[in-house]
């Protein structure tokens, strides 16, 4: 329950943008960088502080973690929507879609009309 009190309390920190105090609660509650929900907050910070390589490699450790213990499709789409995020504002354009691509479901996909002429492959732009 503690590690959830610090995971929502850097969330709500994120969320009223005040970020130095959020910087402080990671380098205080370094213990929680095995925990997914606590990377992606760290993640979206880094994003928010425009440090996008350091959010992909907390990103890319997430998805060690995800196969590792294997947690939900949840995440594992979290994750890719946070990396396409980051690529995006990179310019890295072409690896953005294909992660947007992987977020979507194939009705998804139909309902809001979007094709993508690529396979439905990560693991080549994730390296």
């Amino acid at each position: 329950m503690e590690n959830q009190l610090i995971i929502d309390t850097l969330n709500q920190l994120i969320e009223e943008e005040r970020f130095d105090y959020a910087q402080q609660i990671v380098f205080q509650n370094s213990h929680l960088h095995n925990n997914v929900e606590f990377n992606d907050a760290y993640a979206t910070l880094l994003y928010l502080l425009d440090k996008y390589e350091m959010a992909l490699n907390v990103l890319k450790y997430n998805l060690e973690l995800i196969g590792v213990k294997n947690n939900n499709t949840h995440w594992l789409t979290v994750t890719y929507f946070q990396m396409a995020n980051c690529y995006a504002a990179l310019g890295f354009n072409s690896k953005a879609e294909v992660l947007y691509d992987l977020c979507l479901t194939e009705n998804e996909k139909f309902e809001y009309g979007l094709t993508f002429n690529h396979s439905n492959k990560a693991r080549s732009i994730i390296s």
